[in-house]
């Protein structure tokens, strides 16, 4: 399809909340034109002590969280340098080509999310602008849970009880296997990507379009 990578990424948070919820981890997968994998990129960030508070009533409440307090101790970092790791990350996959207000060119990278239009690329842009710092990503996200509301259209038999991302997984044999890891929910949204866009361009309603197996090949 191209030479330029499409960049599949989730975040996973304390909360909703742009102003007082905080990122706990990001992780993204650069894909060629065929949706492969070609490199993976993960962070985990160190909570405040009102963000590890939150995470704990949430876990004591029931509430899959991926947050293990003595994984991130050992292996996270501060939000700052987390969100300026991942912009130098993006830099290196320019997809859509830009003009700035004085006239000037520059590039930025294509995020593509589950539910990242609304949800975690407002959310990591607002984060980024609140430490100063630029992501080199359009603003506009594309969102495969908008793909699969397209595919319910275009597609009559193709009808998922939901759109979130457990649901797809489930209703297109796609592998999930740890829901709320960032980069497990990453290769996931690959793999939804994957089924719809084969079942809406290229297969008949019903056919089964390559599944799992492929789609984690970068992870070795």
């Amino acid at each position: 399809m191209m030479d330029r990578k499409l960049i599949f990424f989730d975040l996973e948070t304390t909360g909703v909340d742009t102003v007082n919820d905080e990122i706990i981890q990001i992780a993204a997968v650069a894909v060629d034109g065929d949706l492969t994998p070609v490199e993976e990129w993960e962070v985990k960030i160190r909570p405040s002590t009102a963000g590890r508070k939150k995470l704990e009533e949430a876990k004591a409440a029931g509430f899959d969280s991926v947050y293990d307090p003595q994984v991130w101790a050992q292996n996270s970092m501060e939000c700052r340098h987390a969100i300026n790791a991942f912009a130098s990350w993006l830099s290196h996959y320019p997809f859509n080509r830009n003009i700035s207000k004085k006239g000037h060119s520059y590039w930025t990278a294509q995020l593509v999310g589950h539910n990242g239009a609304k949800f975690d690329g407002p959310f990591l842009f607002q984060v980024a602008k609140d430490l100063g710092v630029f992501i080199p990503a359009s603003y506009l996200v594309l969102d495969t849970v908008q793909l699969s509301l397209w595919a319910s259209l275009l597609r009559p038999t193709y009808k998922p009880p939901a759109h979130n991302l457990g649901a797809l997984c489930e209703h297109l044999d796609v592998e999930l296997l740890r829901a709320h890891d960032a980069l497990e929910d990453v290769y996931a949204t690959i793999g939804v990507a994957k089924q719809l866009l084969g079942r809406m361009l290229h297969d008949k309603e019903g056919d089964h379009v390559e599944g799992k197996e492929e789609v984690r090949t970068a992870r070795g």
